[in-house]
This record gives structure tokens, sequence and C-alpha cells, in this order.
């Protein structure tokens, strides 16, 4: 279901309770306003945006500081649920990237002065506190600002890698079970026919805040719509997988019960692949 057509069944639900509403009180009342406030209307239509929202990435348990080092100062804070650019936890701390709209004189100072609303997609997500330096201008009206934030400011249900673990802690390695788990993600079927003809690769790409032309981050691999394994940067939580390591600080985890033919194959081929990619 798409979240217009959420939209509409939430409109609808509401005239048609008002209207009952309306026909129950008619003989005491005839001026009752039967119209929807605005308030309410807002809060459903926010409510369906929220339910059928993909998770894509990292987003803020907010609101929640951005700051410049570990406890250090504060430089902006982000409203709930934004979404992030993010380099894997250090100390208990993400650094933390996010795209904003920027007017013609901040792009030309490379920075946003204090007390500026954060916009990104026509959408407020944001204000700043202290001057905020613009770590890329990417087009001439779209930066990338960063910072530091603690783990308990980053949803745990929006970090791929922990939600992952948590799906195959029940051991089942259907394809079907994860296809949800791709979708909110955006995985990306990655053509893999030069690499194997009968293995499918899913993939979600490095974040920006790591390497500025990213490789993938995480892709899992299905053979005959079961998962056998996948490729990983960042850690997973997992003791019924077998790690071995790759190459540029990637690593192999297989379930046990694949052949070691089989991962010595994917593991020669992914180094090779590695060591032709930028």
């Amino acid at each position: 279901m798409n979240i217009k057509f959420a939209k509409m069944r939430q409109l609808i639900a509401l005239v048609c309770i008002c209207t009952v509403i309306s026909c129950g009180t008619k003989e005491t009342s005839e001026t009752d306003n039967t119209s929807i406030p605005k308030e309410i209307i807002a809060d459903n239509i926010e409510l369906a945006e929220k339910k059928h929202q993909l998770t894509i990435r990292e987003r803020i348990d907010g609101p929640a500081n951005i700051r410049d080092t570990i406890n250090g100062k504060i430089l902006f804070e982000l409203f709930d649920n934004t979404l992030l650019e993010v380099a894997p936890q250090e100390n208990d701390w993400f650094n933390i990237g996010l795209y904003v709209q920027v007017s013609e004189e901040q792009a030309e100072t490379l920075k946003i002065l204090p007390n500026q609303e954060l916009i990104f997609e026509e959408k407020v997500v944001g204000k700043t506190k202290d001057t905020v330096a613009l770590m890329i201008l990417v087009d001439e009206d779209i930066a990338l600002i960063n910072g530091l934030t603690h783990k308990k400011n980053i949803k745990e249900n929006t970090i791929p890698e922990r939600v992952f673990s948590e799906l195959i802690t029940t051991q089942n390695f259907d394809k079907v079970y994860f296809d949800e788990f791709l979708k909110n993600f955006q995985f990306e079927l990655f053509d893999s026919a030069e690499q194997f003809s009968d293995i499918n690769q899913y993939l979600i790409y490095e974040s920006i805040m790591v390497d500025m032309s990213p490789r993938d981050r995480m892709t899992l691999l299905f053979q005959n719509d079961k998962l056998i394994g996948l490729i990983h940067s960042r850690e997973i939580q997992s003791h019924d997988f077998n790690t071995v390591e790759l190459i540029r600080g990637h690593k192999l985890s297989t379930v046990n019960d694949i052949s070691k033919e089989l991962v010595a194959l994917i593991k020669k081929e992914k180094i090779y692949f590695y060591n032709n990619v930028d």
C-alpha cells in the first residue's frame, strides 16, 4: 500500500466517523461542525508516512545533539528520525554526516552560522547551535555537514548489521525471510554473472563518511533461495557463521554447512574483484 493511498484511507475513515457523530446528534444540534480539524488530518498523514517509510540507513533517535568532539561543543541539534550517513562506531560514538540545503552565501563561506534551520528535501531536520563548517559542497545548494553523536542517539533498528544479526538468530535462512529486510534497507541486486552463475548477491554501499568512492558495506549471498553467507565491512554478531578475512577491510562470513570448496571460490573471486575496483 503506498503512502498516498494510506492517506486517503485515513481521511475517509475520519470523514465516516465525523458523519456518524453528526447524524447521531442531529436532533439536539443542527449546528454541529462535521469538518475535520486540520491538526487531526496532519497527525494522521504523519502517522501514515512513518508507517510506510523505508529505513534506508541509520536514523536519529531525537532530538539529539551533534558535537565537534567526544563530549565536546554542541554544533547542531537533529530532530527525530533524521536520515544520516554514519561511520562505524568508535568508543560509544558515531561520526555522522547529514545532507542539508545551503544558501549561496553559505556555499561561498563554506559554513552555516548559529541558530539556522537545517533543511533537506524541503523539511526542517534540525537547527545549528554554533557555527558549522561544510564538510563537502555536493552541489551549489547541497552540502554535507558532520559531527559526533553518542550511540544512544542512533535508533538500533536502523543499523543494518544489528537488524541482520537479530534475523539470523532464528536459523531461518530462506530468502523470503529476508525480503522485508532487503527492501527496508534498499539492497540492490548485483549483476554477479561473471563471478557466480548460481549465486545472487544483494548489496548496500558503504557510507560516504568512510569512503568517498564507497564499495559495498554488506552483500548477502543467496544460492537456491537460501542465505549461504555475506560479505561485510562492519561487525556482524553471529557465532553460527564462519568468518575469513578478505582484503580492504572486508570479511566473508558463511553458514556452517557450506562446503570449503565454495568458500574458497567466493573468497578468491571477491579478492580479485576488490583488487580491480577503485
